[in-house]
């Protein structure tokens, strides 16, 4: 590949979902993309994630469908059931009902299998190219562009480029360019992961469907990864704060103490992972931009939120056909550019973020509350949830 001018050249710090997603998408745009990734080489680490119809059009249109067909589930509806009785309270149609509905499906994959398929796409792109164990620390910006610090294996290097993209993640090195350096505030919350066999689920849990509980003080989500084969549980609960940002691996216990008022069928569910993942959970409150000059911040970097509407990595690849765009009709201007990014994205993400944090306090209302809460959800039913999330699911950018 010939080396790009600075004037076609954009660099992305980070090589997640939002990352990749943007690098793909720039590169179909006509630009030359040089992703930095301070891991030497990418995690298996990680659990489900659910790709909402907003976010799986833009992986479909990628082309990743069939690269993804053997990893990706296809869930045909959401049931939502009460923690403690375990009675259905609403039960909103997916598969086919929401392609129609929404223009594309609803998708639950492994991070690590979506991750591998980006990156395998990417890898194979020669407008990109993907630098491991390199850090990007910094940027300058001059008359004749950026330049872009880089750091890797102990070396310096100047990169000259248009644009600098920051997807480093919600502890992000970079943000600073952009707004405050305010730390992530902690939720109060941890969320617990873990794989099982389907053939270790209870019989009643081992269909194709997504299972939302909600409960005092917590809430539980199970739905079939890898065409059937594996299911994704996660138990969001109170809890300290601890030391790591990532996750770590604990045993059972203090999971299985959190859901001691579920329903049995529930806390059978819960029982049988030996050992869980556990991330503490962390947010921002919602931005006024997410770029400053030919700097823009893209996934968690600008909007870090909690997972109770299940959008972090849909919200990241909505962000990065919004980005691609953008600069795609603007290519002369990247500054200006990314301003209208950043005007397009704010509200919607900030939006996101606020739902979320709503659902927080929703899903986990004690008595009398939750009385009141579960008739609602009765009483709006499927349609009446769908209707609820056309905003979300329903955007096409």
């Amino acid at each position: 590949m010939t080396e790009a001018p600075a004037s076609r050249r954009i660099v992305i710090a980070g090589a997640g979902i939002g990352g990749l997603t943007a690098a793909l998408l720039l590169a179909r745009a006509g630009f030359r993309v040089d992703v930095h990734e301070r891991v030497e080489a990418l995690s298996e680490v990680g659990a489900g994630l659910q790709i909402s119809p907003n976010a799986a059009r833009i992986l479909i249109d990628l082309g990743l469908e069939a690269s993804l067909d053997a990893s990706i589930g296809r869930p045909e509806a959401l049931v939502v059931r009460s923690g403690t009785s375990a009675e259905v309270l609403a039960e909103m149609a997916l598969g086919d009902t929401a392609t129609r509905r929404w223009g594309a499906p609803t998708w639950v994959v492994h991070r690590a299998d979506l991750q591998r398929a980006l990156f395998a796409a990417a890898s194979e792109d020669p407008d990109i190219r993907i630098h491991l164990g390199s850090v990007v620390e910094g940027a300058s910006e001059h008359a004749r562009g950026m330049t872009v610090l880089v750091s890797r294996r102990g070396a310096m290097e100047d990169v000259s480029a248009l644009a600098l993209i920051a997807a480093d993640g919600v502890r992000s090195k970079l943000r600073s360019m952009v707004t405050s350096t305010r730390p992530p505030r902690f939720s109060g919350r941890a969320a617990f992961r873990a794989l099982i066999n389907v053939e270790d689920a209870p019989a009643a849990l081992r269909g194709t469907k997504t299972g939302l509980w909600l409960g005092p003080g917590a809430h539980l989500v199970h739905y079939p990864l890898r065409r059937g084969t594996l299911i994704n549980i996660v138990g969001l609960v109170k809890a300290e704060e601890g030391v790591d940002d990532w996750a770590t691996r604990t045993g059972p216990d203090e999971i299985v103490h959190a859901f001691k008022d579920f329903a049995p069928l529930a806390r059978a569910l819960i029982a049988i992972p030996p050992t869980w993942l556990r991330t503490p959970l962390y947010d921002r409150p919602p931005e006024r931009s997410y770029a400053s000059g030919a700097v823009a911040l893209l996934g968690d970097a600008a909007h870090p939120m909690l997972p109770f509407l299940a959008q972090g990595a849909s919200m990241a690849i909505e962000d990065a056909h919004v980005l691609a765009r953008c600069l795609a009709d603007g290519a002369t201007n990247a500054a200006a550019s990314l301003q209208r990014y950043s005007k397009l994205r704010v509200p919607r993400a900030s939006r996101v973020q606020r739902e979320a944090r709503f659902n927080d306090t929703v899903f986990h209302f004690g008595f009398p509350a939750s009385v009141a809460r579960d008739i609602g959800l009765k009483l709006k039913g499927g349609n009446g949830l769908a209707e609820r999330y056309d905003w979300l699911y329903g955007w096409k950018g």
